[in-house]
């Protein structure tokens, strides 16, 4: 809250309008002070007038009270509330003879204790409907200052017949408004404004206030007045109204800006691990603090805020954090602790109170990153005994804050000791080779002793140590069995002398106690003690087994024999083949290597080769049948028949060689086509002549490996399947496509049998028939002569009968030129 006004020790319940002479107001305070124009006044402020004083004051509310010359008055609740006014009529006479002293030039005073140049001693409250005096303006106002003189008014006119019309300006009257700091407010001016002539009034200007904004509402034509951010006090204004004539009139308008208690704000700062900070109002949010440590670290930092008021400000915890404990000063300051070995999110805020009931919340975030914490190891221990026991082995146990990752440890494999091997896996689990073979190892007796550390580290670089102790024996030392190798060729056996390279410490003889056997091979051991290994057949590659010495006291050891077995060459393997197509004269492939094999390498399809060629690929024709060719890319041979061609070829034989350039046994191909469909002739008889005949051309012919496919009905001597056959003088041969039916239909008045025609079929694989004949025989009708008679002729003279008007034929039509007389 800003203000620019003396302030009492109450609320603001209004501001002075006007004073004359010395005015004093005396708060619930004590407090004296002296009151000028535009001042606030305040609840129970107490105020006097000097003996040339007065004042008006215009409360929150629109009331209004004025004190003259030497008065007193309480500002109490009952002064500046508004209540219902009472009757003032008593009152009437007083204002009466008031009106008439000032219109007289007489002092009001001396017959009035409330005279219009000034009260006196009197309290005039005009909210409490008392104590007013009520002038009737009749004639030019005026303002007369405390003890002035009036005199008579007087008014002088020239008289005239007619009077001109004159536009007479309107009146604008002092407005006065109450508003909150911070908040606009509409003032309705025009309320108390007029127009002599009673023209429509409009607010057309308005001037900027010292502490505030001005505008016209564009819908109400109100001035709205709006307080600079957090000023209150006393501010004016004024505006111009227009009449619309040519007329305009300005007052002013005084504002008074109560004051508002504003809360607090607080600030960010980012606190970083180094101690630095950094004003950034955009980095969590506003009035939040964000610092970032590392875990079990804490952290101090201090919440700052303003409040525009300059009231004191208190701080406190508002909320705790999740994962720590915070100390919050009422300075602001503060101190956050993490819990032990947590690292992620936190929070806390804090309240700031200004004591006036404003508050704010500040939040501050806290981003603890993690720190690597060592890890818990376990030391490991262990022992080995020279010529006895070799190994020991443990697990150290690890555990870490930090969570199960770093829980492991970093692996060693077979690191070398000065009397051994030391190894240790992810989880922990290590162990230690003693070499019994070390001088120093073989030099303990019995009761000595000697020590291996190892040092191992976690993950996370936590160390730890293994030891090791080495005891000496004062015993029998064990042989030494020392690994063997030997080759062979494939399906060779071989002998293997394994005691040559192997001793004993002490002297001891050796001999074979056991062995195992090979994966890939079998192993027998001699009367002399050596090893025969024979390889399975056809294998090749490497082979082991295992044997076992002895010292004949207590002492052993086992040693591994390595075989070598060479590979052999082995030539590949074909197998004869096959391939058919129901289509007769169309290409048949057979992929040749698909049941060929080779034991010890890969076929090598550019090297398949038909017998009978000079060069693999090449290919092989036969005359009358066709031809066969090799796809080098494949090994595949494909036999393409010769135009006309339709029989199965003579069987054809090829070779194919390895990687290694062996060649197969030879092989055998054969290739199979489907038969063709049998077409037989078809003869129809005893038709009646000059009909068409349908013949079911299909219903005697077959297909041995397939079906007939009626659509492909050709007759002889037209271009494609379902064609028709003309033939002139005789008729048209047509063709069914859905039934495979022949219909042959005469030309009008050909009544003989017609010229047989041929006709072909393909099956569902596209073979076609053999040529077939189709007969169609007509059965001849005799024409009928029927006798004629001709009567009534004159004697001696030639009569004519037409003997064929009464003669027909059933199938075909009379000749003429056969009629002949019998005899």
């Amino acid at each position: 809250m800003a203000t620019n006004a003396t302030s009492g020790s109450g609320k603001v319940i209004g501001f002075v309008r006007q004073v004359i002479g010395e005015v004093t107001a005396t708060g619930s305070d004590g407090v004296i002070r002296v009151l000028q124009v535009g001042d606030l006044v305040f609840a129970d402020d107490f105020i006097e007038t000097g003996p040339l004083g007065s004042i008006e004051i215009v409360f929150n509310d629109g009331g209004e009270l004025a004190l003259g010359r030497n008065a007193q008055g309480l500002l109490d609740i009952d002064t500046y509330q508004t209540v219902s006014p009472e009757d003032g009529s008593e009152y009437a006479a007083s204002i009466d003879a008031i009106e008439q002293a000032i219109l007289a030039g007489q002092d009001p005073t001396a017959i009035q204790a409330a005279p219009a140049a000034g009260l006196g001693d009197a309290v005039i409250v005009a909210n409490e409907g008392s104590n007013f005096v009520s002038v009737d303006r009749t004639g030019n106002r005026t303002t007369p200052d405390s003890g002035f003189e009036t005199e008579g008014l007087a008014f002088n006119f020239n008289e005239t017949e007619e009077y001109a019309s004159i536009n007479s300006p309107p009146v604008a009257e002092d407005d006065y408004t109450v508003t909150d700091e911070d908040t606009p407010v509409t003032i309705q001016v025009l309320e108390n404004d007029m127009d002599p002539d009673g023209d429509p009034i409009t607010v057309t200007e308005v001037t900027q206030g010292e502490n505030g904004s001005v505008i016209i509402d564009p819908v109400t034509g109100n001035p709205v007045y709006t307080p600079n951010p957090n000023f209150n006090g006393t501010d004016t204004f004024t505006y111009t109204i227009s009449g619309g004539a040519g007329g305009v009139d300005t007052a002013t308008v005084t504002i008074i800006i109560n004051p508002v208690n504003d809360a607090p704000v607080a600030g960010t700062i980012d606190v970083e691990p180094d101690g630095t900070t950094t004003v950034d109002p955009n980095s969590v949010g506003v009035g939040d603090y964000e610092h970032t440590i590392p875990e079990d670290t804490s952290v101090s930092g201090q919440v700052m805020a303003t409040d525009v008021d300059g009231d004191a400000l208190v701080y406190s915890q508002n909320s705790a954090p999740s994962h720590g404990s915070v100390v919050v000063n009422p300075d602001g300051s503060y101190t956050y602790t993490p819990n032990p070995d947590y690292n992620g999110n936190d929070s806390f805020t804090v309240l700031v109170d200004d004591g006036n009931g404003g508050t704010d919340i500040s939040t501050v975030y806290i981003i603890i990153t993690p720190v690597q914490d060592p890890s818990l190891i376990t030391e490991g221990f262990g022992s080995v005994t020279e010529d006895t026991i070799f190994t020991t082995s443990g697990h150290l146990n690890i555990t870490d804050v930090d969570g199960p990752q770093d829980e492991h440890f970093t692996p060693q494999n077979n690191v070398p000791g000065a009397h051994g091997t030391f190894s240790i896996d992810s989880n922990g689990n290590w162990t230690y080779n003693l070499n019994n073979n070390d001088p120093a190892v073989q030099a303990l007796d019995a009761g000595e002793s000697m020590t291996e550390v190892f040092p191992v580290t976690g993950v996370d670089g936590t160390p730890s140590t293994v030891t090791v102790i080495i005891n000496g024996v004062d015993e029998n030392r064990p042989p030494n069995a020392l690994n063997d190798s030997a080759s062979t060729d494939e399906d060779v056996p071989v002998t293997i002398s394994v005691l040559g390279n192997d001793n004993d410490p002490d002297g001891d003889p050796l001999t074979v106690t056991g062995f195992t056997q090979p994966s890939n091979g079998t192993v027998t051991q001699l009367s002399n003690g050596t090893f025969e290994y024979t390889p399975n057949p056809n294998y090749f590659g490497i082979d082991t087994f295992t044997y076992t010495i002895t010292d004949g006291i207590s002492g052993s050891d086992t040693a591994t024999v390595t075989i070598n077995v060479g590979g052999v060459a082995e030539p590949p393997t074909a197998g004869d083949d096959s391939g058919s197509s129901p289509v007769i004269g169309a290409p048949i492939t057979v992929n040749v290597l698909s049941n060929d094999s080779d034991p010890d390498g890969t076929l090598d399809p550019a090297t398949v080769q038909i017998v009978g060629t000079a060069n693999p690929g090449d290919p092989l024709t036969v005359l009358g049948e066709g031809t066969w060719t090799v796809d080098l890319a494949t090994g595949a041979i494909t036999f393409t028949p010769e135009a006309g061609f339709t029989a199965d070829p003579a069987p054809i034989s090829y070779t194919v060689d390895d990687n290694e350039g062996n060649t197969s046994n030879s092989a055998t191909v054969m290739v199979t086509y489907g038969d063709i469909p049998i077409a037989s002739n078809d003869t129809s008889t005893g038709n009646p002549t000059n009909t068409p005949v349908t013949v079911n051309v299909l219903s005697n012919d077959s297909d041995p490996d397939g079906s007939l496919d009626p659509a492909t009905v050709q007759i002889v001597g037209t271009a494609n399947p379902g064609d028709s056959l003309t033939v002139p003088g005789q008729g048209v041969w047509s063709v069914n496509t859905t039934t495979g039916e022949i219909t042959f239909t005469p030309e009008a008045g050909f009544t003989a049998d017609p010229t047989p025609i041929q006709y072909t079929v393909d099956d569902n694989d596209g073979n076609t028939s053999n040529t077939a004949t189709v007969t169609i025989d007509y059965s001849v009708v005799p024409p009928i002569a029927t006798n004629d008679t001709s009567s009534g002729n004159a004697t001696n003279t030639a009569v004519t009968v037409d003997v064929l008007g009464n003669d027909s034929d059933p199938d075909g039509s009379l000749d003429p030129a056969t009629v002949q007389i019998v005899g």
